[in-house]
């Protein structure tokens, strides 16, 4: 146990909370629209990890930054986008993507960001972008490519910021296909935010 008597009286509530955390190897930072940040445990938090959370910790603390500045260190900044193709063909994929989350389906095409890939049967890719510049996402159109660029399609509708996802969130499409009949199939899945992967 580090001792304390560096420390500013008002950090020792935020010291001693945080620690209990990180000496238990449980720790999860979560954002949500009021801007209040907590501590949730989770599972999956190596020792090595809350060490390097710990020392985050006593840096901002013994520099004098406090507990608000610590919430900004750890806080998340982005959201990663992962593309996984678990189907027997390449897929390609057209994403747009925009700052404002309650864009409109129909004008995301012209204000968002267009994203192209193609990911090989078996494999995946991630891409990722600013919580600021990432407030919707959506998959446009994907098509399965059977005969060049011939196959069936489908897209997704927009994931919005604040009511499918959250900032340091990890968004993962996952394609499938059929082959009798032939059909692509694509699935959205939210990975939380977790310290210990950092996405």
């Amino acid at each position: 146990m580090l001792g304390t008597g560096w420390l500013k009286t008002e950090d020792l509530s935020c010291f001693a909370s945080i620690q209990v955390l990180l000496d238990s190897c449980f720790v999860n930072i979560r954002t949500d629209h009021s801007c209040r940040y907590q501590a949730e445990r989770g599972t999956n938090m190596s020792k090595y990890v809350a060490a390097g959370a710990l020392g985050t910790l006593v840096v901002a603390l013994s520099s004098g930054l406090g507990c608000d500045a610590l919430v900004g260190l750890l806080k998340p900044t982005s959201v990663n986008v992962r593309v996984v193709n678990n189907g027997t063909f390449p897929v390609s994929s057209t994403f747009y993507i925009a700052e404002d989350s309650d864009i409109l389906d129909v004008l995301i095409t012209t204000f968002g960001t267009q994203i192209e890939n193609t990911v090989d049967a078996g494999q995946s890719l991630s891409f990722t972008r600013s919580c600021n510049d990432l407030g919707a996402i959506q998959l446009r159109e994907a098509d399965l490519q059977v005969v060049g660029s011939i196959g069936p399609e489908t897209d997704t509708n927009i994931l919005r910021e604040g009511e499918d996802f959250s900032c340091g969130d990890t968004i993962v499409f996952t394609f499938t296909n059929t082959e009798l009949p032939l059909d692509l199939n694509v699935t959205v899945t939210i990975e939380p935010f977790s310290l210990s992967t950092g996405g």
